[in-house]
């Protein structure tokens, strides 16, 4: 059992409320400490507000209610938090006076036990059955928590001078003997355990053959041939291992090079289409070099065209002159040999008119060949 804190109103000369941690500093990390103070201080009314807390009970006076409420006030009340293994607990007790009032009856204690784990829940209700509660868990009623855990001034002599089982008991249970019970149930189990792990053994001992010496020697021998057979194998095994390794390299060595060998047949096209598109180039800007003579040649082409043209033009003109002249001609003659026929029969024009006009044919024929 272990005490977490009090919380107390108005007990004996220390009134008003007042609050005490014993699980925070400077307490919690002191050890022991004492409660110390001249007479009358109220250093064994901590300890009644405890007792009070926890049993509706102090070791001073028979009627607490009656003798520990400071005088002219109408409420008294203890509260202890205590904690018993992993459990947390609440142990309270309260006294009112009727209608509140400082000289009226005084009523009956209430006392209550509550758990405190995660969340409040009350236990027992009324002092005999909270009583009863607290020392159900701890083991100890008031008369021995009072000879053990409460040792008012000048009371240390009466535990000491308590029977022998009686101070056994209040020993026991302050030291928590079920702890010794438990390591007790532990140890038997593990020797249990023990003996028929041992008695398992002793049949396998008594099971095995033993060997007598030569058989013994002849193992030894065998061992260690074992053993230099262990020897070569780890040797060959590293050998094999070593020749593994070099054949994976190798391989990895193997696919490098015929991803290189694909690299660079990419890389061979890639400069073949590269080269074919260069000579390309190169072959347009020779050409463009003769842009202007193609141009040049072009444009006589036409001109030759055109001449061409003309000159069959002139020639079908050539020739229709030369049909003319040879008609100039044969109608020349024929107006010589029959000029006497008379002017009526022959042509409309003179023999002059038609001279005139064979000469100016003639003319035009020799032009148009000059222009040929």
């Amino acid at each position: 059992m272990k005490i977490l804190s009090l919380y107390f109103k108005n007990i004996n000369s220390l009134d008003g409320e007042s609050r005490i941690y014993f699980d925070r500093a400077p307490l919690a990390g002191g050890g022991v400490f004492a409660i110390t103070g001249p007479n009358g201080s109220g250093k064994s009314s901590v300890l009644d507000a405890i007792t009070l807390g926890l049993y509706g009970e102090t070791f001073r006076f028979d009627r607490p209610a009656e003798h520990v409420m400071t005088k002219e006030t109408a409420e008294s009340f203890a509260e202890v938090d205590f904690l018993l293994g992993d459990d947390k607990y609440r142990a309270a007790w309260h006294v009112t006076r009727k209608n509140a009032h400082a000289s009226a009856e005084l009523l009956p204690a209430e006392m209550t036990l509550t758990a405190l784990n995660g969340k409040e829940q009350v236990l027992e209700q009324g002092a005999a059955k909270v009583r009863e509660k607290i020392a159900e868990l701890t083991g100890m009623d008031f008369h021995k928590f009072s000879k053990s855990m409460v040792l008012a001034q000048g009371d240390f002599a009466a535990f000491l001078n308590a029977l022998d089982s009686e101070r056994m008991d209040i020993l026991e249970k302050i030291s928590g003997a079920d702890i010794y019970a438990d390591h007790k149930k532990q140890v038997e189990e593990k020797n249990t355990q023990a003996q028929a792990q041992l008695q398992r053994l002793e049949r396998d001992l008594s099971a095995t053959p033993v060997m007598d010496e030569a058989s013994e020697q002849a193992s030894e021998d065998d061992l260690a041939d074992f053993k230099q057979q262990q020897g070569e194998l780890n040797q060959a095994l590293a050998e094999v291992e070593e020749k593994i390794e070099l054949f994976d390299n190798v391989a990895v060595l193997v696919d490098q090079q015929e991803s290189l060998t694909r690299q660079q047949q990419q890389l061979i096209s890639q400069i073949d289409k590269k080269q074919q598109t260069l000579t390309e180039i190169d072959t347009l800007q020779t050409l463009s070099t003769f842009e202007g003579d193609v141009e040049a040649l072009e444009s006589k082409a036409d001109v030759t065209a055109q001449s061409k043209q003309t000159l069959s033009t002139y020639q079908n003109e050539v020739a229709e002159l030369q049909k003319q002249i040879k008609a100039a001609s044969v109608d020349d003659n024929s107006a010589g040999a029959g000029a006497g026929a008379g002017a009526g029969a022959g042509s409309t024009q003179s023999p002059a008119e038609q001279r005139e006009r064979i000469n100016q044919l003639k003319i035009k024929q020799t032009e148009l060949k000059c222009d040929l």
